[in-house]
């Protein structure tokens, strides 16, 4: 096993496919959020083991799956099937509405 010292653990997972800023990497390390991956003290310097990091940033991945869809606006239809629905479609007090009417549907 090697060791790095914390500034070299961005580069270094970079460099194994892990995209993370150097001031993210930083912040999860720091006491007040003690997110980071295990390291040892050697005097006044933290050491990390490159396959401790590696495990920790797989650990860190999020679960396999499809790609979150961004948002998009509802057509004629689908607002139409949302009006099928009991309390479908009917923004929460702070929610804002899913889409907007427009001239060109006939849906009410």
């Amino acid at each position: 096993m090697k060791f790095m010292r914390a500034r070299e653990v961005p580069p270094f997972l970079r460099e194994n496919g892990f995209q993370i800023g150097d001031s993210t990497f930083e912040k999860l390390t720091a006491p007040s959020i003690n997110r980071g991956p295990p390291f040892h003290w050697w005097g006044p310097f933290k050491l990390f083991g490159d396959e401790t990091v590696l495990e920790w940033a797989k650990a860190n991945l999020s679960p396999e799956g499809p790609k979150p869809q961004k948002f998009r606006a509802l057509d004629c239809k689908e607002r139409a099937s949302e009006k099928e629905l009991p309390g479908a479609g009917t923004p929460g007090p702070e929610q804002p509405p899913i889409h907007q009417d427009r001239e060109d549907c006939d849906v009410d």
